[in-house]
Order: C-alpha cells, then structure tokens, then sequence
C-alpha cells in the first residue's frame, strides 16, 4: 500500500519557523507582527493563503514582498525549528518494515522536508517527497498527491492519505483516495469529519494500527464483492 502523508503537524512541528519567518516578513514590510496562534493557524497553507490570513487584502506587489522574505528568512532558520513529533520514526520504521511505499506532499519546500529527515535519520523510510516547490497549484489541489500517486505506481486504491487540515481532506477527496485525519494539528475533529475519512486518529503513534484495520476492511469488502459477482453469473 502506499502511505503519504503530509507534512506540518503531522510528521512535525515546525510552527516556531514559520512564526519567525511570518513576522520577519511583516516588520520588514512596515506591518503589524502577527500572534503565533494566527500564524499557527496558516501552517500547510500557501503563502499566498497565509499572507491573505494574516492580513487581509492585498495587492501583487506586497504578496511579493512577502513571499520572497518569508523565503528569506526560512533559508536561515526552518530546518533547524523543525522537530518531529515523538513516535514519528518508530511509526515510520513499522510501515516500510511492513512493506509499504511512503511519501510525503506538502506545501514546505522540498529542500527543507529533505533536510531535516536527513538530519533526523529518517530519509532513507521515505520513497518519495513532492514538495510546494514541485507543483504548480498547492493543496487543496490534488496535483502533489496525483504525481505521488503516479511515481509509486499503485493505483488510487491501494493509496491513503494522512493529514491534520481541511486542505489536506480536500486534497484526499479531489484526488479520489481514502483520507486519515490525525489531530495532531489546529484543526478539531468535527471539521475533518466534513471529508468523511476512513480512520480519525489522536497522533501518528496510532497510524499502524489505522492502516491495519483499513486494509481489513479492503479485503472484507473484496471478499462479498466477489461472492455477489460469483452470485449474479
């Protein structure tokens, strides 16, 4: 089975980064810094998303302006205000052992997700990393999952999806693969029921035993398709 999963808040907190960078980009700008729970709430979003979040309209220019010293200041800083979240190499280790292709799609930069599983010890569980750099429409688009989906060569069946957004259920829905919810991120239940997922779990420690009863399921379902096939001939 392939397993992707996102990345912010779901493999990881770097939420610290993306507050440093969010304020650097607005005082440098001459605007309000922003609280570090409205920047949280835009994590997994685009920058231009974030940038319209945090402060309204805009024109061109300033979205601009924002965009390239976000970037700025996460060359300096992102890697390294990246923590994985605990349990999220053991969880890992148990799927790849388990025989299942990984990978992730987000809107992080691909550079940077690279980076800090490569400083962790976790690059060499993951197949594949399509980062927000490596599309031309962010999430909600399913573009990042449908080229995921291509390179593993699996079909959209045997593929699930593992987010903590409402961007990420949009994404899972839009590109016709079953979803997990993991409410690790800002996110509550109630709204990530809206995109009715196959599991719902508490944090990543539990994705094992989410993918288990799912693939159960897939193959109960299998087993009374193919007896009501076998019925109607």
């Amino acid at each position: 089975m392939h397993i992707s999963f996102d990345f912010d808040y779901t493999l990881a907190d770097s939420s610290e980064g993306a507050i440093l960078c969010a304020n650097y980009a607005l005082r440098e700008m001459g605007k309000s810094e922003c609280s570090d729970a409205d920047i949280k709430k835009t994590i997994g979003l685009s920058l231009e998303e974030t940038y319209k979040q945090l402060v309204g309209d805009y024109g061109d220019d300033d979205l601009t302006k924002f965009t390239n010293l976000f970037l700025k200041k996460a060359d300096e800083v992102v890697v390294d205000c990246i923590k994985f979240f605990e349990g999220t190499k053991d969880a890992l280790i148990e799927l790849k052992e388990s025989g299942h292709y990984l990978s992730i799609v987000s809107t992080k930069y691909t550079k940077r997700i690279m980076a800090a599983l490569e400083r962790d010890g976790l690059l060499f569980l993951i197949n594949d990393v399509i980062g927000g750099d490596m599309v031309k429409d962010p999430k909600p688009s399913p573009e990042g999952l449908n080229r995921a989906i291509r390179n593993s060569k699996l079909d959209k069946d045997q593929t699930l999806y593992v987010g903590d957004s409402k961007s990420d259920g949009q994404a899972a829905e839009s590109a016709g693969i079953g979803f997990i919810a993991v409410l690790s991120g800002m996110t509550s239940r109630e709204k990530l029921n809206i995109f009715s997922p196959v599991e719902i779990i508490d944090n990543l420690k539990d994705i094992n035993n989410a993918v288990r009863n799912i693939s159960g399921r897939n193959k109960i379902e299998q087993a009374v398709a193919l007896d009501q096939d076998k019925l109607g001939k």
